[in-house]
This record gives structure tokens, C-alpha cells and sequence, in this order.
């Protein structure tokens, strides 16, 4: 899970990018899950972390090394997560991403995954300091 985690911030940056600790917590959210790699060169290329809670799974976190993009390892890997989870009898599947992300976007569409209508909003709470905690 370490080369996970420095795949994931190559792949998404500091700000969005998950450390060992936040893959971790990622993969105990639902109430199980499979954690995947492939390997090119002998190194971690790319990663997927998939769940699954009742009958609906979840496309947890989806990470290929930015040298190893557009070789479709995002697809086989998807796919791997994807056919786990049929097999687990999900009747349904969650992804979210960004809605500047076109190449996620133009994946799962391939996939045969439809765009809701609502968006996904993100808050936060510093309970450290400045504004009194609740």
C-alpha cells in the first residue's frame, strides 16, 4: 500500500492526493472491500480499491502512475473490480469523480456508467482552532 499512496499523489496531486493512512481508512468504509494492482516493469503501475455494502458497490479509488496512463489500466483494472463485485451480487455501483476529469469520465461512460444529476459536495470543519468546536 505504500506505492498505492505515492501512486495516488503522483496521480492526483497533494491537495487531492490520499497518504497511506487515508488508502487505509478508504478501504475499511464499507463493509468489504479488494484492493488491486498491476504491475509493469516490476513496479505498481496503478491500484483500485473497490467495496461493497449489501447489494451496492462502490468504485472506491482508482489510481494509475501518470507515466503509465492511456496503456488501459484504468479499463483492466475497473473491469477487474467491476466482474468482483457482480460476483459478489451488487446490484448496483458508485463512482465519483471529478467533473474535470474527462478521462475518468470518458471511462466509465464507456463502461456503461450514467452521470446523476446531482453533484457531490464537499465540506469541512477545522476543529483545531479559530471558530469554537461543536
Amino acid at each position: 500500500m505504500r506505492d498505492a499512496a505515492a501512486i495516488d499523489v503522483a496521480a492526483f496531486g497533494p491537495l487531492w492526493g490520499h497518504d497511506l493512512r487515508t488508502l487505509n481508512a478508504t478501504r475499511g468504509a464499507t463493509a468489504s472491500s479488494r484492493t488491486r494492482g498491476v504491475r509493469r516493469d516490476s513496479r505498481l503501475a496503478g491500484f483500485v480499491i473497490a467495496g461493497r455494502t449489501g447489494r451496492s458497490g462502490y468504485l472506491q479509488r482508482l489510481a494509475i502512475d501518470p507515466e503509465r496512463r492511456r496503456e488501459g489500466l484504468g479499463r483492466l483494472l475497473t473491469v477487474d473490480a467491476l466482474r468482483w463485485m457482480h460476483r459478489t451480487r451488487c446490484i448496483d455501483v458508485f463512482v465519483n469523480t471529478s467533473e474535470q476529469n474527462q478521462a475518468a469520465l470518458a471511462l466509465y461512460g464507456s463502461l456503461g456508467f450514467d452521470q446523476r444529476p446531482e453533484r457531490l459536495t464537499v465540506a469541512e470543519i477545522d476543529l483545531t482552532g479559530g471558530a469554537s468546536a461543536p
